[in-house]
């Protein structure tokens, strides 16, 4: 898939992480993003400018209550050699992919770009550090 030039490198991407994709942090006693949440060839986002005026957390619905959303912009994958592209479904209208092979490198610059929309309990901020 290509990189979709539609899409403004200001414009925020979001993520839905898992309970498996958060970790304690002992150094800092929170939980934190795990690079893992970063890992997939085609990686499942919400694209920002997709919403038609729902809340980005609408992605959330139907996904259990421990199930967390981090953001980070477009400009951050694509600095990362990532491709982002729309893949809208029926049942999830803004939803796209970061396409490409994310080295341990490309995961930390992810993790570290991203700022919580939806923490878990006692979170780390920011989520990656």
């Amino acid at each position: 898939m290509e990189d979709d030039p539609s899409i403004a490198d200001s414009t925020l991407l979001y993520r839905r992480v898992v309970p498996r994709w958060i970790v304690l942090d002992g150094n800092r006693n929170c939980h934190r993003l795990a690079t893992g949440a970063f890992q997939n060839l085609e990686m499942s986002v919400g694209v920002g400018d997709m919403f038609d005026g729902n809340l980005p957390e609408s992605i959330l619905e139907g996904h259990p209550e421990d199930v967390c959303l981090v953001a980070f912009e477009t400009r951050v994958a694509r600095e990362n050699e990532l491709a982002v592209c729309r893949d809208a479904k029926d049942d999830e209208p803004a939803h796209g992919l970061v396409v490409g092979k994310k080295t341990t490198g490309k995961q930390r610059a992810l993790a570290r770009a991203a700022t919580w929309v939806k923490a878990p309990h006692n979170a780390c901020v920011p989520p990656y550090e």
